[in-house]
């Protein structure tokens, strides 16, 4: 009997060891990749000047030809790492003749709250919403680039929408970048 209790005792802390490391990298890594995204700076090599947009009281971004006469399709910008809202549409929307529209998730740059994986998740869909207010009826491409190519996954209204990961889709589908 007092073997087994040994035994039991035994595997609990294996258990708990496992946790506990499994918990705390966990922690760890969220935290150094979630700083990139915090502590990224305005890149100044950019094509464009991207035009601040205040999508509701908390979630903040940039964009690009937003009043453009081609608004039949809208392009949603999710970044990652150094590619925060300004960064993505200053690189990237001038490549494009419709709206690019990008976010800072929520808790980033300008915009207020936390920034964890539910609130990234908030971020997509209220900028959905805010796209399909603002632009009805325009087809909505989505393309995201590092963490934020997971948008699209994390995001129930995005299901079945057209997604490109950063570089090879985006440039089987458009020809260039």
């Amino acid at each position: 009997m007092d073997k087994n209790i040994a035994i039991i005792r035994i595997l609990l802390k294996i258990i708990m060891l496992f946790l506990m490391t499994e918990f705390g990298c966990n922690f760890i890594l969220q935290t150094i990749s979630y700083s990139f995204y915090k502590n990224a700076e305005k890149m100044k090599d950019i094509s464009c000047t991207p035009q601040f947009i205040k999508f509701n009281d908390t979630l903040t971004g940039y964009g690009n030809n937003l009043d453009s006469k081609n608004s039949n399709k809208v392009i949603l910008f999710f970044g990652g790492s150094n590619y925060i809202a300004y960064n993505s549409v200053g690189k990237y929307s001038s490549k494009f003749d419709y709206p690019f529209i990008s976010e800072d998730y929520y808790g980033t740059q300008d915009s207020s709250g936390k920034m964890n994986l539910k609130t990234m998740k908030q971020s997509a869909e209220d900028l959905y919403d805010w796209a399909r207010t603002y632009y009805p009826g325009s087809e909505i491409i989505i393309i995201g680039h590092s963490y934020g190519a997971g948008n699209r996954n994390i995001s129930g209204k995005c299901q079945g929408m057209p997604l490109f990961g950063y570089r090879c889709g985006i440039q089987r589908h458009f020809g260039f970048i």
